[in-house]
């Protein structure tokens, strides 16, 4: 095994890293709520922010809904052509929705389409790197989707720059000053629908689609699996015949640090096997808990600290969401990298009660600015972290043979709690009487998936 095979992962790594730095702007939604809402309000004076849910609504069942898929195309294909076509979904659905003017064709492209391409492509790298380096899964998964908290951070500042260069502040609903703001919702702050901010939100989103194709081909092409005849390949470059010698009775044979190779494989489950058994069920439904605390924060951050006097600073709730996408970056390589030294499941026990405390205790801080910021940020490290855990978990539970379509199968339950999360808001809200009620409510969410690992068993399909 050459050189360059051995470090070619690291390229698998760095070109599904460039790639989810696209897919992650999904998160952006929070920033890009206020613009578009308040375009889409030249047309339609009655659009609310509640109703706008319903993009990031779609784009988290899109995805939720084609990771399957992906993984698929994944065994059929091959990493490179599935990246490629998922890469297009999302840069055309951007630049395509420049063009609309109402609501619902918008959610279908902005939101459902793009979340489809967001699912197709997500997997591959993910899989890829797992191939070429099997003994570090958890970093692996955390750096590749590493960029996919940090892609988020990045165009929010494109998006913010482009779009309101001067910090013009939205504005509640005053017949004199802001006749133009919601009279049924004195809380919500808009735009002018007819001012200078969103008269550039159709031309930013056409540029946001031109750099999303640039970056998903550009780590697409990148992506190979490696050159072994069962795709798997350690990190010192010696190859699967290692485990040959083994199982032969060659116990010499060490790997880099000078252990011996263990051959101990998980079995090759698939999607059909894995939905009939207890695990199986128990990751879905601890992905569904752990992850909709993050959603729910995600996607109403902005809206929610507008009805603070520091939430008519449009640029600072700008950098928050940039430093909320920081820490969903550092979540998850973190956690990836903790899972590898400490076992999956002992940080899937943790980190959703951390991520709990946090969320029933925001409301209670909320009115201090610098506070507010904290918590998002500290709520999205831990939320960050689901996303290197639960492939970590599905490929040492299920094998590696088919973990992109079982991962898809798994990450339906994101799909769900983004339901939940999000297109619910609002009748959630009357429910619980008020925020304070359903942070709550998603906070006891939350830490009911730390409970649920507890009857996870961890080498049971080996």
């Amino acid at each position: 095994m050459t050189t360059t095979n051995r470090n070619y992962g690291w390229v698998v790594v760095f070109a599904g890293f460039t790639m989810h730095l696209a897919l992650g702007t999904i998160y952006c939604w929070g920033n890009m709520t206020t613009y578009v809402t308040s375009y889409l309000r030249k047309f339609d004076e009655s659009l609310t922010y509640k109703q706008t849910l319903l993009v990031f609504a779609l784009a988290t069942v899109g995805q939720a809904m084609t990771m399957f898929l992906g993984g698929l195309s994944y065994q059929k294909l091959g990493p490179r052509w599935s990246a490629l076509i998922g890469s297009v979904f999302v840069s055309g659905s951007v630049a395509l929705s420049s063009t609309m003017t109402h609501i619902v064709p918008f959610a279908l492209l902005d939101g459902l389409v793009f979340g489809v391409g967001v699912g197709i492509a997500y997997v591959s790298p993910l899989v890829c790197g797992g191939k070429w380096m099997p003994k570090r899964k958890g970093l692996v998964n955390g750096i590749v989707t590493a960029g996919f908290g940090l892609g988020a951070f990045l165009f929010d500042f494109v998006i913010t720059h482009m779009i309101n260069p001067h910090n013009l502040s939205p504005c509640k609903y005053n017949n004199v000053t802001c006749p133009w703001a919601d009279e049924h919702d004195l809380k919500a702050r808009y735009f002018d629908p007819h001012g200078s901010v969103v008269e550039k939100v159709p031309q930013t989103m056409l540029v946001l689609g031109g750099l999303y194709l640039v970056l998903g081909f550009t780590g697409g092409l990148l992506l190979r699996d490696p050159p072994s005849n069962n795709n798997t390949i350690y990190e010192d470059g010696k190859t699967k015949e290692i485990e040959k010698l083994l199982i032969s009775g060659e116990s010499s044979v060490q790997d880099g640090d000078g252990h011996p190779y263990n051959t101990s494989k998980p079995k090759a489950i698939g999607p059909a096997q894995l939905i009939c058994l207890r695990e199986g069920w128990l990751l879905w439904a601890m992905f569904i808990c752990t992850s909709s605390s993050g959603l729910f924060l995600l996607g109403s951050y902005k809206t929610y600290a507008q009805t603070f006097d520091f939430g008519k600073n449009d640029a600072f709730l700008s950098l928050v969401g940039s430093l909320m996408s920081v820490c969903n970056f550092f979540g998850r390589v973190t956690q990836g990298f903790l899972a590898d030294k400490f076992g999956v499941i002992m940080v899937l026990r943790v980190m959703p009660i951390i991520m709990a405390i946090l969320v029933a205790t925001l409301p209670m801080i909320s009115s201090h600015k610098e506070a507010f910021a904290i918590w998002c940020c500290l709520i999205t490290f831990c939320y960050g972290g689901n996303f290197s855990l639960y492939p970590t978990a599905t490929m040492k539970l299920f094998g590696e043979a088919k973990s992109g379509a079982n991962y898809g199968i798994v990450f339906t339950g994101v799909g769900l709690a983004g339901i939940v999360s999000t297109l619910l808001l609002a009748k959630l809200e009357l429910v619980f009487g008020g925020f304070q009620n359903l942070a709550y409510f998603m906070a006891a969410l939350t830490a009911s998936g730390s409970v649920l690992s507890f009857f996870i068993r961890l080498n049971k399909y080996r």
